[in-house]
């Protein structure tokens, strides 16, 4: 009986009556202002999703990023969680970074600053935005690219 009611207290714990799926939030933004030539730090945070279960990978010109540093999953009050995954780049004219979030058999692709020069250089900081698994007629794509 106890062996019962432990597991049972524990569930509570564990998943607090949770059933929503929450589509997760996404920001793509870098350290320092977005230069060709220059060093700096692609950052994913992805936030306020739920179930846990979540790929994130980054990508150049398509390409998935070798060495990413991904942080352990944390949670939030309500069971929200939240991660974020960084990589070192140099960004070349021409380049493309992405952060592709697959949640819930969902995939959607956020692309970093524009291939444009202009925009790369003239942002005070780099382009950081939030957007959710919904195309921009209300839908729920399978994939999708946003462009900021």
């Amino acid at each position: 009986m106890k062996l019962c009611l432990g597991c049972l207290v524990l569930g509570v714990l564990l998943f607090g009556g949770k059933t929503n799926p929450t589509f997760p939030k996404v920001q793509v933004y870098s350290h320092y202002p977005g230069k060709y030539g220059e060093k700096n730090t692609l950052i994913c945070h992805i936030s306020d999703f739920y179930p846990p279960e979540i790929k994130i990978d980054l990508l150049r010109n398509g390409i998935d990023m070798e060495y990413a540093y991904q942080t352990d999953l944390a949670f939030e009050q309500g069971w929200q969680f939240h991660l974020t995954k960084s990589v070192q780049f140099q960004p070349q004219k021409g380049d493309q970074f992405e952060c592709k979030v697959t949640h819930m058999g969902k995939t959607m692709t956020y692309v970093w600053g524009e291939s444009k020069a202009e925009l790369l250089s003239h942002y005070p900081r780099s382009i950081a935005w939030t957007r959710r698994f919904k195309s921009i007629s209300g839908d729920v794509d399978d994939t999708s690219t946003i462009y900021v």
